[in-house]
């Protein structure tokens, strides 16, 4: 079963009361415009589900020493995550593929656990 995620309304109502979590609203609204509260939900989910398979991926590349799998999915990652305005996640893609391209394993399995968390703490705020 798919996780719903909020709808950008039901977000702009909870941030009176809080920060905007690990996304930055404005920068989204900046790009999106007037779309936003169209496109955001959709987005979102895909970004959801496809970080689920790509860190699935990633899992499987660490296993195999699998460098270069390692620095593509990071790049992937680094990307829709800063169009989304995601940026602590995107800097930490931006890291693991940097590390990945330079081969250094002492960085790349810490990064990479990182990774996993801050997805997970994504998880949990768009679908709570």
């Amino acid at each position: 079963m798919k996780p719903k995620v909020r709808s950008t309304q039901q977000k702009k109502q909870n941030r009176a009361k809080a920060d905007d979590g690990p996304i930055d609203y404005d920068f989204v609204r900046a790009h999106l415009g007037s779309l936003m509260d169209e496109l955001m939900p959709d987005l979102l989910q895909v970004f959801l589900e496809d970080g689920e398979t790509r860190l699935q991926h990633l899992e499987s590349s660490l296993h195999n020493n699998d460098w270069q799998q390692i620095g593509n999915i990071a790049h992937t990652l680094k990307g829709s995550s800063a169009t989304l305005g995601m940026f602590t996640f995107s800097g930490l893609c931006l890291q693991l593929e940097s590390a990945a391209r330079c081969q250094d394993w002492e960085s790349i399995r810490p990064l990479a656990g990182q990774l996993g968390g801050e997805f997970h703490q994504i998880h949990a705020f768009l679908t709570a």
